[in-house]
Formats: structure tokens, sequence, C-alpha cells
């Protein structure tokens, strides 16, 4: 046998998102015609030299792409990419908040500092859409940020699997005639299988990305796939039907309702107050009274006006 044949290949290499003002500096990627990421836009980085740390590898990559020192920032996470070809890399995740120097023209392509609510609409990679949809990767509240280590592994075309805290998640990509779902499923979560199913399903059709008269895949088909019962699929389905966001037809399938315009802005009203609870929790935790909470809210809305 050529043991060549077996030998495994791995790079090593550091990405980098650095904050200021409630933006993250972004680069898109034109310049190199062989560029894996040609035309996307991640954040600053690249590959270790020879005895390189991590952190040596941030900083030296940070300013040559940037110009910038950087003098805060925090390791979050390895990103394990598993190609299926032989080839695997380790790539270390940071986050900076701190910098010194003057930013300079980045010969990979174009820098810039883009608004958090902005991220989502740049062209990015597939898998960090998927993690932005889930609120697992989302610039403006990273669960990468918040947990550490999260392991990101890209196994097949069809697979992708993430640990974040050492508990086990599978994100399975469901294909559907010309369309495909992309559903985590968390075994360690409180939250019931069927509603991790539901709400998931509903954000896709609240987003646009699910559409009218979109077929789901069948019971069977998600069940094999995410390997549960079918019963807890269905109980999901069930639900999405009682909601009025999917109607099923007897021997055809489940499909995507039509449009309901209130029910649509319901869901999203309910996002945003979800989303201000929180705010309020952890202005609460940090010790700001009511008064202060209430003042900065009006300042954010005031900035919101004038620009």
């Amino acid at each position: 046998m050529d043991k060549g044949k077996d030998k495994k290949m791995t790079g090593l290499s550091t990405l980098c998102y650095i904050e200021k003002d409630g933006k993250y500096l972004m680069l898109h990627r034109t310049v190199k015609k062989n560029d894996v990421n040609k035309d996307k836009w991640i954040g600053v980085g690249g590959h270790f030299e020879a005895d390189e740390s991590p952190e040596e590898c941030l900083l030296r990559e940070v300013k040559e792409e940037t110009g910038y020192t950087l003098t805060s920032w925090k390791y979050r996470a390895i990103v394990t990419f598993v190609s299926g070809d032989g080839v695997t890399e380790y790539m270390s995740l940071f986050t900076a908040d701190g910098f010194t120097g003057e930013q300079i023209a980045c010969d990979e392509g174009e820098l810039k500092w883009v608004d958090k609510k902005e991220i989502d609409r740049l062209n990015l990679w597939e898998g960090d859409k998927i993690l932005y949809r889930h609120d697992l990767f989302p610039i403006s509240r990273y669960i990468f940020w918040k947990c550490k280590p999260l392991v990101f592994c890209n196994r097949k075309k069809d697979k992708q699997y993430i640990t974040v805290d050492n508990s086990a998640m599978l994100l399975y990509t469901v294909y559907n005639r010309r369309k495909h779902m992309k559903i985590i499923i968390n075994n360690s979560s409180m939250v019931p299988i069927y509603e991790q199913i539901m709400e998931q399903i509903k954000a896709q059709i609240i987003s646009g990305e699910l559409k009218e008269n979109d077929i789901l895949p069948s019971v069977r088909t998600m069940a094999k796939e995410l390997k549960i019962s079918a019963l807890t699929v269905k109980k999901a389905y069930d639900n999405l039907e009682a909601e009025g966001m999917t109607v099923t037809v007897h021997g055809k399938g489940t499909y995507v309702a039509a449009s309901n315009t209130q029910l649509m802005e319901e869901e999203r009203r309910k996002e945003v107050e979800t989303d201000l609870e929180a705010a309020i929790q952890k202005g609460r935790r940090c010790g700001m009274k009511e008064e202060e909470i209430r003042s900065l809210f009006e300042l954010i809305m005031e900035d919101e006006y004038l620009c």
C-alpha cells in the first residue's frame, strides 16, 4: 500500500472580527483569482507561519491586513473544517475590541466597517448564514462569544456538526425538491425537540426563506434525517398548522400557508418584545435602575431618528 495516499493534511489559521462603535471590520475578498473565499465577506486573518502560536498569528495577520495593532482580544473558538478529501483545517477564532494605528488598504480585498444590523445582507458563507439564522452566529449576538469552546465541523455536503460547551448539536440539511431546510437539534436543550423544529421552520417562513406554497419535507423524511420519532415531527407540523403557518393537504403533504400579513406582523412584534425584555433583564442584572434603562432607550431612539 502506498502510505502517501493515506497521508492526512492539516492546516492552521486564524480569523478575527474587530468591533468598533457597533460595527465590525469585514473583508470583501475580491483580489485573488483562486481564493476559496472569492467574493465573500469574512473577518481578517490567515494561516500560521512556522512556530507561531494562535495569538502570534492573529497579531501578525491583523497588522498585515489592516494596519491595526490589537490591544484587546479574546480567543473565542476553534472552528474545524473537515473536507472529506483528507484535508482538515483548524481555525482559531477571535474577537477584538481594542486596537491602535491607522487603517491601511488590504491587498486581499476591500476593508469596510459594517453595522451589525447589516451583516446578514452581505455575501456570506452558507455556514455563516445558518448560524445567523439560528442565533448561533449573528454578529450582534454570537453564541461563540458567550460560550467556549465551539467546534464547527463540516463533514459532508449535507451535514454539519456543531459543539457548544460540549453539548452536541447536529445541523441537518433536509433536501426537498428545489428547496432545502436547515434544522438544528440540540439534544441537551431543555426545549422539547418538536418546539425546536417548529420555531426554526417558523423563523424561515417569517424571514421569507420559505415562501407561500413551498412544500415541507414529509413527516417520515424529516424524522429519518433528524433520527427522531415521526410522532415528534408530526407534533411540530400540527402546531405549525394550528398557528396558521402551514396547511396540510391529505395525500400531498404540508405546505407553507398563504401569507397572513397580520400574523407575520404579530410574530415580528413578539420577536421584538422578546429582545427588549432580554435587554431590560440584562440592564437590571447590571444594576441599572428603571429610569436609567428608560433613559437609555430614549437616547437610542433619538440617535436612530437623527441617523
